[in-house]
């Protein structure tokens, strides 16, 4: 005697409860990276809006919901400006 196939429908269709608090979440986390990223980017272009504590803290943002996220570790580690006073150069 064989046994018959179990016909289920597609996860897509079938939600388990138990599915829909971890699905939220990696919902929530997605949309939080992409605005991070969004954010990030935007204030990392040369332009008169360019803010590379914000682009930062962005990237921190989305490094918190998102630890693996490389595309946040790129712009969390990029140069900071040279200061425009001539502070931080040394002077013979």
């Amino acid at each position: 005697m064989r046994s018959q196939p179990v016909m289920r429908a597609p996860t897509a269709y079938r939600t388990s409860r138990w599915m829909i608090p971890l699905r939220m979440r990696m919902r929530m986390r997605h949309k939080i990276t992409d605005i991070a990223h969004t954010v990030a980017t935007h204030r990392t272009l040369e332009d008169p809006h360019q803010e590379l504590p914000t682009a930062r803290q962005a990237s921190a943002t989305g490094l918190t919901a998102a630890p693996h996220s490389e595309i946040h570790y790129r712009v969390h580690m990029k140069p900071k400006p040279k200061p425009a006073t001539g502070l931080g150069c040394i002077r013979r």
